[in-house]
């Protein structure tokens, strides 16, 4: 794990005003970069105990910002160890936004299908109608949402679900509630992957 902490004045100097710059400064293995907050102090509005901002008029905004850098530090390191994949302090500090082109994991099963070449018409008329079930069961779905209770929920909705097909009223079948299950394990697949 990478040791994150705010820093003020790394380098002594200071600028016209008296004030000097807040870093992030982070180590990994036995690298270290730090990273610019935007923030300038005097001497007196730093505290050095607590790494954080005090008698300053802004004081609680500049907090604030601090924290949410620190934040994003802590958050590329959870994606990288969730993933087990293999990073560095550049890779920490990197402003990497999870899956930044698609602003939802419903947007993303609908884009990737879109842009699939591998599947036969059948399976993509199969994968439309899980598509359309889950839109039937909630209609935004953020990639935040996926979790062990969305996917319980959602295997009780299809359970449920009928559906009226030549005035009959009919229940899912078993089978093809299994194959909607899996279908929804191969896209949250390929978001991680992507």
């Amino acid at each position: 794990m990478a040791k994150i902490t705010p820093v003020y004045n790394y380098n002594n100097s200071a600028n016209k005003r008296g004030e000097s710059a807040i870093h992030i400064r982070v180590y990994y293995g036995s690298k270290r970069k730090l990273v610019g907050t935007g923030t300038h102090l005097r001497p007196e509005q730093w505290d050095a105990k607590r790494n954080k901002v005090k008698n300053h008029p802004a004081k609680e905004s500049f907090n604030i910002r601090i924290k949410n850098e620190l934040r994003r530090i802590e958050d590329n390191e959870q994606w990288y160890i969730a993933r087990r994949r293999k990073y560095s302090v550049t890779d920490l500090i990197a402003d990497r936004k999870l899956n930044q082109e698609y602003q939802s994991f419903s947007q993303f099963i609908k884009l990737d299908l879109a842009k699939r070449t591998d599947l036969s018409p059948g399976t993509i008329r199969n994968h439309q109608g899980f598509i359309n079930r889950l839109a039937e069961f909630k209609s935004f779905i953020a990639f935040d949402d996926v979790n062990y209770s969305f996917l319980n929920n959602f295997e009780i909705f299809l359970r449920g679900y009928s559906f009226t097909k030549g005035g009959i009223t009919k229940r899912l079948e078993l089978t093809r509630v299994v194959k909607y299950l899996k279908t929804l394990n191969t896209y949250v697949k390929r978001a991680i992957k992507d």
